[in-house]
């Protein structure tokens, strides 16, 4: 080959296709037998394709309140009933600073549960028409689990009351367990005025099209 040079092609570069086929056969195994016909089979099979599994990092856990109250002649704490904690849990996302618990339960019927706003550093209190008070706490937890059990801790200085901390030698720990249908969501947000409540629309100012000027 005098003076000639043979081109050499380049061999083109071989990509893995990241496309894959999956096999219905090794979907199935044996925790998810399917059971029924073949077409049956093959949709179970289908929709198992795009099935994931959630960690528990991907669920996401929103605080619940829960609403609780001291009996200030026998030391005893009691959750407030689902009913009662979301007429209260209401009032407290409103700003409202009387609660009345009429219609709700017998044993708290005849209470007023007084709220201080949120920026109070006084805590709500439950009273009676005959005058007793009882202290109310309002505490936000993670609902994650079920079979939760709190620790409360209390004072005795003629009647008991909730001590926000614990004292050694003179506080109590009662402890609460909860079943996780104790607690409540938040309402939500009321929806923002609208400028025209009734919606009317004034036609004075309007001219049939024939009448408009050219």
């Amino acid at each position: 080959m005098s003076g000639e040079f043979e081109a050499v092609k380049e061999k083109p570069k071989e990509y893995a296709s990241r496309i894959q086929v999956l096999d219905f056969d090794d979907l199935g195994n044996s925790e998810h037998e399917c059971i029924g016909s073949r077409a049956v089979q093959e949709a179970s099979r289908e929709q198992r394709r795009f099935a994931r599994k959630m960690d528990a990092a991907s669920q996401e856990v929103k605080p619940e309140a829960l609403w609780l109250w001291l009996d200030a002649l026998t030391g005893e704490v009691r959750v407030y009933p689902r009913a009662a904690s979301s007429r209260l849990e209401s009032a407290y996302v409103n700003n409202r600073s009387n609660v009345p618990l009429a219609g709700l339960d017998k044993g708290i019927e005849d209470g007023i549960v007084h709220m201080f706003g949120k920026d109070s550093n006084q805590h709500p209190v439950q009273r009676s028409l005959q005058g007793g008070q009882m202290d109310v706490r309002r505490l936000v937890i993670q609902t994650n689990h079920y079979g939760q059990t709190l620790c409360i801790n209390v004072i005795n200085d003629g009647v008991w009351r909730i001590a926000d901390v614990a004292v050694p030698g003179k506080t109590e720990e009662r402890l609460v367990e909860l079943n996780g249908s104790e607690t409540v969501l938040p309402p939500s947000p009321p929806l923002p005025p609208i400028s025209n409540p009734d919606r009317r629309c004034s036609s004075s100012h309007l001219r049939p099209w024939w009448e408009a000027p050219l």
